[in-house]
């Protein structure tokens, strides 16, 4: 019997099917993780540094002058139009150019975030004073946390990462676009041909 390497290099049953599969469940790229683990990254800290801000705005006022009052709602707000900015909802802060950009984004999240360390210096440190010795590391963490964040999109818009990230997210979304128009083609072939469509838990 002659040895037929082409026959060998054909791809099998299973090989085919994983393919289709990948092409009916894309998968994000590497980094197209990455940049998401940041955008994550930097919407808790907002978060948390929010939580702080309310903490010390609603329940612990009356051991705020009226500057540290102003300048804890502002820093409230800043924490929910970066919190916001990070979901993506509202088009005109993701519209915005200055929080559009990860270079200027970078220097807003860190200029917040020092802003957050002086202010937890200013206040008064006391067993029974205004901020409590935890709700004070707390905010310590945090505020250096989100210097940290911009800090990283700073160095990402310097180095062109965000049009990486333009891009993954531009063939996520055609890949996934592509593969939602082929699984209803597929859907409707087999309801034509009479064939069960397989249960939802079989899509990875």
């Amino acid at each position: 019997m002659s040895h037929n390497p082409d026959w060998e290099n054909e791809p099998n049953v299973t090989e085919l099917e994983q393919e289709r599969q990948e092409e009916l469940n894309p998968k994000r790229t590497c980094s197209h993780r990455l940049f998401r683990m940041i955008k994550v990254v930097a919407l808790a800290c907002a978060a948390a540094m929010g939580i702080g801000q309310a903490v010390g705005l609603f329940f612990t006022s009356s051991g705020l002058d009226p500057i540290q009052y102003v300048l804890s709602a502002y820093m409230l707000l800043f924490c929910v139009v970066m919190m916001l900015n990070e979901l993506e909802w509202g088009k005109f802060l993701y519209d915005s150019a200055l929080l559009s950009n990860w270079i200027s984004r970078g220097v807003i999240y860190s200029f917040v975030g020092v802003i957050g360390i002086s202010e937890n210096r200013i206040v008064k440190v006391e067993d029974d004073g205004a901020l409590p010795k935890a709700a004070s590391v707390y905010l310590q963490v945090v505020a250096y946390g989100m210097v940290i964040v911009g800090l990283i999109y700073f160095a990402m818009g310097l180095l062109c990462c965000q049009i990486v990230y333009s891009r993954a997210r531009k063939d996520w979304e055609e890949r996934t676009g592509w593969a939602a128009k082929k699984r209803k083609k597929e859907a409707q072939r087999r309801k034509k041909s009479g064939i069960l469509a397989p249960p939802e838990d079989s899509v990875v």
